[in-house]
């Protein structure tokens, strides 16, 4: 016998109801008779409204588990996944070949938070070591590097509001930043200026990264030549001039072991710009971790194009991941605001599908945020609206969106989380901590490997 909720159900947006048990039966209950069938009819009806109401309570459970799997899924652009066939495709011969896949984000990805996670996953399961690119003078220390250098090393970055005005040109290539060893404009000093850097085996990292075969150091915008010699063990292994000239260059290394440490001397009279360095093995996944703090995602388009794409030509990532919306919202007091940042995010997708033809696109959206109001935490209000802005443009560029708001729980989790013992956000009820950022990861990488795993069913099947 069906049993159907008291109050109906609704569907396609229609309110459908059904007759109750006693008017099925004819029944009500102010004209039923007590002698002992009717007692047990009556019980029976009892038994069944209880029943129904359970089926309603797991129907609903079932429902809400069901939406609630489908948030933390990756979203496609008319819900076309073959949109990331080539890149899975990829990963299937990374056995024998690099693939590399760049995450950009804001200050959430500092110290390599959410990428280690989800680069080691995907190292054990298709091969590949190190950590990736890396600026020689890093705002926030990254878990995967260990790595100082002379104090004479400055870093220039190519987005913020405070953008530094020594720097004349916008040619910061793939990181948005460049560092620089020597006096900045200064033609007639006749000095040789020297620096070094030092990279040893990570301690607290996962083991794929400890362990490495290549050195990549990206330099370009040489005004004069200048030299390098590297060390492995104390063992000078190379020396070499810096070619002088304005295009991205790439001088590489190779190692037949790690080394316990890689020791690099500068010297020159004028410092390249360095745009940076990158451990690697000799094939496997490579994922780079670029946290821009502070960044709205809107920075590329500011960028030198020529510049841009001549690193990017030499990294040929496959996937660029980018993360961001955060910086953006407290800022976003209108609907039509939300919108704007949106179809600008969508401009810089474009962008780096054209500097990039062959890598695909997925965009993080923002975290839940909280702002205090009154006595409570409350979720920015137009912080959906950001969200919905980001997944629109995205999927008007092609790309793959995969709702971070949605997948830790929705508007008012980020206090939840605060809570947690120990705590997955930080006070500021808008960061991760290092557990929240561990989270957020599997859930991501859940969400890329679930299809993945589908990928590889249907061609398998195919």
């Amino acid at each position: 016998m069906a049993v159907f909720p008291e109050k109906g159900i609704r569907l396609a947006g229609l309110e459908v109801n059904f007759p109750s048990l006693e008017e099925f039966y004819g029944l009500k209950a102010d004209t039923l008779v007590y002698d002992n069938k009717d007692k047990e009819l009556e019980e029976l009806i009892k038994q069944l409204k209880q029943d129904s109401i359970r089926v309603d309570q797991q129907i609903r459970k079932q429902l809400r588990d069901s939406i609630e799997r489908a948030w933390k899924k990756l979203q496609y652009p008319n819900n076309d996944k073959t949109v990331l066939y080539d890149f899975f495709n990829k990963l299937e011969n990374a056995k024998n070949e690099k693939v590399r896949i760049m995450h950009f984000g804001d200050s959430q990805i500092e110290a390599d938070r959410i990428t280690s996670y989800v680069r080691n996953e995907l190292q054990k399961l298709f091969g590949g070591n190190g950590a990736g690119l890396f600026s020689i003078e890093q705002v926030t220390r990254k878990m995967s590097v260990k790595q100082t250098h002379s104090t004479n090393w400055q870093r220039y970055a190519g987005f913020g509001r405070k953008k530094d005005t020594s720097i004349k040109h916008t040619k910061y290539g793939a990181l948005l930043a460049i560092c620089n060893y020597s006096p900045l404009n200064n033609n007639s000093d006749t000095t040789t200026y020297e620096s070094w850097v030092s990279i040893k085996k990570p301690t607290a990292s996962f083991s794929k990264t400890k362990n490495y075969k290549e050195l990549s150091i990206f330099y370009g915008n040489s005004p004069s030549k200048s030299f390098v010699e590297v060390f492995a063990d104390s063992i000078s292994i190379l020396k070499d001039s810096l070619e002088s000239g304005d295009p991205v260059k790439l001088k590489k290394v190779k190692f037949n072991k790690t080394p316990k440490e890689i020791y690099l001397r500068f010297y020159g009279k004028r410092s390249p710009d360095f745009y940076g360095l990158s451990i690697e093995g000799e094939n496997g996944i490579v994922m780079d971790n670029i946290p821009l703090r502070g960044a709205s995602g809107t920075e590329f388009s500011k960028q030198d194009r020529a510049c841009l794409k001549q690193m990017f030509d030499f990294l040929d990532p496959s996937l660029l991941i980018l993360e961001f919306g955060g910086n953006t919202i407290p800022y976003i007091k209108s609907k039509e605001r939300a919108y704007k940042y949106g179809k600008w995010f969508g401009s810089q997708i474009r962008l780096l599908k054209s500097i990039c033809p062959n890598a695909a696109i997925v965009v993080i959206g923002p975290a839940d945020m909280s702002k205090k109001e009154g006595t409570e935490f409350i979720t920015y209000p137009l912080l959906t609206e950001v969200r919905d802005a980001l997944k629109e443009h995205t999927f008007k560029q092609g790309g793959v969106f995969w709702d971070m708001f949605e997948a830790m729980g929705g508007s008012g989790t980020m206090p939840k989380w605060a809570l947690e013992e120990p705590p997955l956000a930080s006070k500021d009820y808008i960061h991760f901590t290092s557990k929240g950022a561990r989270k957020i990861a599997e859930l991501f990488y859940q969400a890329l490997k679930e299809d993945y795993d589908l990928y590889k069913a249907k061609t398998t099947n195919d």
